[in-house]
């Protein structure tokens, strides 16, 4: 237990006086030990501490994490009829420019439909022909990675 005062005297007679009270537990230890005075130089001396935590400010290590420079939104669903061009609804926010843009649809493809580029940025789906049957799934998923000029990827 350690037992503290601060006086601080400032200009136009402003002072400021604190008070303190510092108490160290350590787990594990009977109480008797840790408040007999005599075992106080042992406690202070480097081997004694070699087991405590270090305290750190981890914020500091946050302004280091890779900043995310592309990412890509698609629209979340898009409906329509056999053979029908619909729009992907491609968003891509890139501080270095779009290089380029991968698809994934193996489905999609699969059944007749395409994924046409339009213009830079603008995609469009053609809707494959429509699948009769118990068994058939006329659902398709589309996802795609962007590229920019630095070779980084989108999440």
């Amino acid at each position: 237990m350690k037992f503290n005062v601060d006086h601080r005297m400032g200009k136009s007679n402003q002072n400021d006086t604190r008070f303190g009270i510092d108490l160290n537990y350590v787990f594990g230890a009977p109480l008797g030990q840790q408040l007999d005075s005599s075992l106080l130089a042992a406690s202070r001396s480097l081997a004694a501490n070699r087991y405590d935590f270090v305290e750190r400010n981890n914020n500091i290590v946050l302004e280091y994490r890779k900043k995310e420079s592309i990412s890509l939104r698609l629209a979340s669903q898009i409906s329509g009829y056999s053979g029908e061009s619909k729009s992907l609804g491609v968003s891509v926010n890139s501080t270095n420019g779009v290089e380029r843009i991968e698809w994934t649809a193996p489905e999609l493809l699969s059944q007749g439909g395409q994924i046409v580029q339009v213009s830079e940025q603008q995609f469009n789906v053609i809707i494959p022909e429509y699948q009769h049957g118990n068994d058939a799934n006329n659902s398709y998923v589309v996802s795609g990675v962007a590229y920019d000029k630095s070779g980084n990827a989108s999440p």
